[in-house]
């Protein structure tokens, strides 16, 4: 498929979005014959992975069924196997697959994921266990089983949590599959919280908190749950608006700034101007 198509998916994967074959046109400056040519291609797609195929409908409206979605994980996957990691992103990637591994893992386990040798996991291998170290966590080595990492279930989640937001967390959280799908309805669980509070994130912490709830979610549906705190507390999951209930920090020391700074009260702001389009 060539870019154009690719795009065409992309749009389309937006459901509540009314497109049509028009809008389509414009967009791309191509004639709708054009795009009817490229939606031919898109449908011998979708057929061939047993999804259902386009509907037109009065006016050049396009309608996708719901199963629509999972044409493009199929061209995410496509896309993955011909992007070229950096060794930075390599090592990082290989230590978060050591991490959130429910046991043992091998060498040749890794290098399947990453689509590599097992000799180039051995060379990075120093650099993969020494980054685990830095978050407090510890691998561990046996001979007929693999690797095994050792540490606390928060610790495990801050240590990707620092990957995720250091490099472009799109590539990499598909390689690892460790986010929820669920965005969409954590956005809006998160906004709707704000507006109770009358107590709003700044926006680079509102994404901040919304990656860790989808990390959280997928970890906990995975069956990993963060440890009780001395006293029976559980780990604090987000931090809540300081003069509401008890000032708590954030999830992480290094993000504490969230539990005090980040959040400020705007007596007054309503609904319709509360930054609903964030991403």
């Amino acid at each position: 498929m060539n870019e154009r198509q690719l795009s065409i998916i992309k749009q389309l994967s937006d459901l509540d979005e009314k497109i049509t074959l028009k809008d389509l046109a414009q967009t791309h400056g191509v004639s709708v014959r054009t795009i009817r040519n490229d939606l031919k291609q898109v449908d011998d797609l979708l057929s061939a992975e047993g999804l259902s195929l386009l509907q037109f409908k009065r006016g050049g409206e396009i309608s996708r069924a719901s199963d629509f979605q999972e044409v493009g994980k199929v061209i995410e996957a496509d896309e993955l196997q011909d992007y070229r990691l950096s060794v930075s992103e390599r090592q990082k990637i290989a230590a978060s697959i050591i991490a959130v591994s429910s046991g043992f893992i091998t060498l040749g386990q890794i290098a399947d994921q990453l689509l590599v040798s097992r000799a180039t996991i051995i060379k990075d291998l120093d650099a993969i266990k020494k980054m685990i170290a830095q978050a407090g966590l510890e691998v561990t080595s046996h001979p007929n089983k693999g690797l095994l990492i050792n540490g606390k279930e928060s610790s495990k989640r801050m240590f990707l949590m620092k990957i995720l937001t250091e490099e472009k967390h799109e590539v990499i959280s598909r390689w690892l599959n460790i986010l929820t799908d669920d965005a969409d309805t954590l956005k809006k669980l998160l906004s709707e919280q704000e507006r109770i509070q009358d107590c709003y994130f700044h926006d680079a912490d509102f994404k901040w908190l919304l990656l860790y709830l989808r990390l959280m979610v997928a970890r906990n549906r995975d069956g990993f749950f963060v440890e009780k705190q001395a006293g029976g507390d559980q780990h604090p999951a987000l931090p809540v608006c300081p003069g509401t209930f008890e000032k708590r920090h954030a999830v992480s020391e290094d993000r504490d700034h969230v539990g005090r700074g980040g959040l400020s009260q705007r007596p007054g702001r309503t609904d319709e101007n509360h930054p609903d389009d964030r991403a």
